[in-house]
């Protein structure tokens, strides 16, 4: 009876504890570990993906912007050939319907360089997004 009421068994309680609960110990350590690989390899994905995305959306930038510039050379070159064809025509070397043609393939240059910029535009708003900027 002075056994329970001593120190010594709030010390043998204290001390035989961890003895009689180690399976649980370390069954929540295995669930710890394999919380935090859990945890790791969610974010290397999602660093794989960002760096994914941000490559995707540079190369994408690049190919618009070759585009683009491209565009605006056969608008340049379109609008000199309706220069040249208005000239011609006052001069009486061709017919009004090769000034209209000229014109034509002027106006498909001018919209194929406007789809260009705004092409342009929206992928320089997508490389801004992966490379971290943007809005919620």
């Amino acid at each position: 009876a002075d056994f329970l009421k001593s120190p010594y068994h709030f010390l043998s309680g204290s001390l035989l504890t961890p003895l009689f609960a180690m399976g649980k110990n370390r069954s929540m350590l295995k669930a710890k570990k394999a919380a935090y690989e859990a945890e790791c390899h969610a974010y290397e994905k999602s660093v794989l993906t960002a760096f994914k995305d941000a490559r995707n959306a540079i190369v994408d930038f690049n190919k618009v912007k070759e585009i683009y510039e491209s565009r605006l050379q056969l608008e340049r070159s379109a609008r000199t050939n309706v220069e040249l064809a208005q000239l011609q025509y006052i001069n009486g070397v061709i017919g009004y319907l090769d000034v209209l043609d000229a014109q034509r393939g002027y106006f498909d240059a001018q919209i194929g360089l406007s789809n260009a910029i705004r092409d342009k535009q929206i992928t320089l708003v997508r490389l801004y997004k992966a490379l971290g900027g943007g809005w919620q």
